[in-house]
């Protein structure tokens, strides 16, 4: 996952933000369907509108604002933008779920949004902030889903594959009509392109959600989020190297900032998991 954000502004610079996110899905539909048969799961479709509504918002809208996001503010700083996903979780799940905020909590909180502000930098007035911007709003996307989610499946028995399968099929149809209505350069087709395609769509998108949901199995949830901080770090770091993306100094703090937030977070959480479940969490 870390490393598909590169792959991603490779693969963006190949095309256009809009035919890249179209075939991200598109290969990582495939793949998933492909899992599917191979596991023996149905692929039938299953709690339609449900399945439209996380289609339109988690894949659709996801992937093209952080496609675009990638190609103007860069791989890395998108990726720490985006993954402030799980303090926009916190906020919206203490107004719709009645989850309270607590303690150090709200400390994480703020050193979260305090580095934020340090990214975007708003007070220089150049303007790019404007190109952030779009990742900080499909990280909100993301936490709105996930809030949807949560509250649909207290109700209603979700398989997660089925799930994850159809919302690709269902957001590439959005997807694909932008990338043909707008005017962009032609695809530049190459080797380099095709491994692009093929790690973003099959292995992070595809692949991924499967080693995940192995990492959830064997490991209690607060231990398994410690490995996301992994995330935005891979992908700062290769995008330095790889890409030449150097953080500007301000950047670099309220990245730091950031990461601290997430850590704090998940410690709290696996002290929090520990406490419930003494002899799972020292698993």
């Amino acid at each position: 996952w870390g490393y598909s954000w590169v792959t991603n502004k490779i693969g963006i610079m190949l095309t256009s933000p809009f035919d890249f996110a179209a075939m991200r899905v598109v290969v990582g539909a495939i793949g998933m369907f492909l899992l599917m048969l191979i596991q023996g799961r149905s692929i039938r479709l299953q709690h339609i509108k449900f399945n439209a509504l996380i289609g339109l918002l988690q894949t659709a809208g996801f992937f093209l604002l952080t496609s675009w996001a990638v190609l103007h503010a860069g791989a890395g700083k998108t990726s720490v933008l985006v993954f402030i996903m799980p303090f926009w979780t916190l906020l919206l799940a203490r107004i719709f779920l009645g989850e309270r905020i607590q303690g150090l909590q709200w400390f994480a909180v703020v050193l979260a949004f305090a580095g934020l502000i340090l990214i975007l930098a708003p007070w220089q007035f150049r303007g790019d902030w404007l190109y952030s911007l779009p990742a900080v709003i499909a990280g909100f996307i993301w936490a709105v889903t996930s809030i949807l989610i949560k509250r649909y499946s207290k109700d209603h028995a979700l398989d997660v594959f089925s799930m994850t399968a159809w919302q690709l099929v269902i957001g590439a149809v959005p997807l694909i009509a932008v990338a043909w209505a707008v005017p962009s350069p032609p695809i530049q087709w190459s080797w380099l392109l095709i491994v692009c395609l093929f790690f973003s769509g099959f292995v992070a998108t595809a692949l991924g959600w499967v080693v995940w949901m192995y990492v959830l199995d064997v490991l209690p949830a607060g231990t398994a989020s410690l490995s996301t901080l992994a995330i935005p770090v891979i992908t700062v770091v290769f995008a330095a190297l790889q890409l030449g993306e150097v953080p500007a100094p301000h950047e670099i703090r309220g990245m730091l900032l950031v990461a601290a937030a997430l850590a704090l977070l998940s410690y709290l959480g696996v002290r929090q998991h520990r406490r419930d479940d003494p002899v799972l969490g020292q698993e």
